[in-house]
């Protein structure tokens, strides 16, 4: 059964800041989320419950696996998340 896929208004606000091209190849994989909450190559993340991290490209997908959902929280660029 696919999950409903949610956006956090900060992941919304990071979307929107994109260039188009970056957008349309993280839009699959949030999509792909929802039938796959936790795909080849989701890192769980230390120190926040039930978080999750996927790769695609220079940017990282942080989010959570809910009971009926999958909420994204974030869309940060990789050099902005490990500094």
């Amino acid at each position: 059964m696919a999950k409903r896929v949610d956006l956090s208004p900060a992941a919304q606000r990071s979307l929107r800041k994109l260039p188009e091209a970056e957008v349309e190849r993280l839009y699959p994989r949030l999509h792909a989320l929802g039938l796959e909450p936790l795909p080849h190559g989701a890192t769980k993340l230390k120190g926040m419950q039930g978080a999750f991290r996927i790769r695609v490209g220079d940017y990282r997908i942080i989010y959570e696996v809910l009971r009926s959902s999958v909420r994204v929280i974030a869309v940060p660029r990789r050099r902005d998340v490990y500094r």
